[in-house]
């Protein structure tokens, strides 16, 4: 990649923010930027207005802190474990073909969720049977197992092994949001 120098008018105030962002997240300026508008040019291929879906994504942040989880429409008034595994499977493998990070969507579809443990390089989900976080937690057991993760899984307890090379960035973010989560 052939690197060019561009000259971008931001107000003083903001290039602050920015910077000390870029600080708490452990890197430069310049780094942070480049991987901002990598994933702003990727939603916008896909067809997305970038700024609504930065929007939307806060709004969702401040709904899981207050409880609210994601429930696919097959789900409701459907829990069943062969729907489950079948909604699961096709899924996974949607996600696996259009590229995206399957250890992103594990993360948000388990963030409202209060009994979720960061192990090593796991994912651990703990849940009694038949309630609502269960059923999730088969659900994205099966989403990660079909898009190609290893998952170990009992009635009230799954185990999703974490790819090494996603592992170190992807547990301190797990684990830095589930902090600012807990009161």
């Amino acid at each position: 990649m052939v690197l060019q120098r561009k000259t971008l008018a931001l107000d003083e105030d903001i290039v602050n923010k920015l910077k000390e962002i870029a600080s708490r997240r452990g890197t430069t300026l310049s780094n942070y930027l480049r991987s901002l508008f990598s994933e702003v040019i990727d939603i916008e291929e896909r067809g997305y207005y970038a700024p609504k879906a930065l929007r939307e994504r806060k709004y969702e942040y401040i709904l899981s802190n207050l409880g609210f989880i994601y429930v696919p429409k097959e789900l409701i008034g459907n829990v069943r474990s062969e729907t489950i595994s079948s909604l699961g499977s096709r899924l996974g493998v949607v996600l696996k073909e259009l590229g995206v990070n399957v250890v992103d969507i594990v993360e948000l579809l388990t963030r409202g969720q209060s009994t979720v443990f960061v192990e090593s390089n796991k994912v651990v989900l703990v849940a009694m049977p038949n309630t609502i976080e269960h059923y999730m937690n088969k659900l994205v057991a099966e989403i990660a197992r079909n898009s190609g993760l290893k998952v170990s899984d009992t009635d009230s307890l799954i185990s999703i092994e974490i790819p090494e090379e996603e592992l170190k960035p992807k547990l301190e973010a797990f684990e830095k949001s589930r902090r600012r989560r807990k009161p």
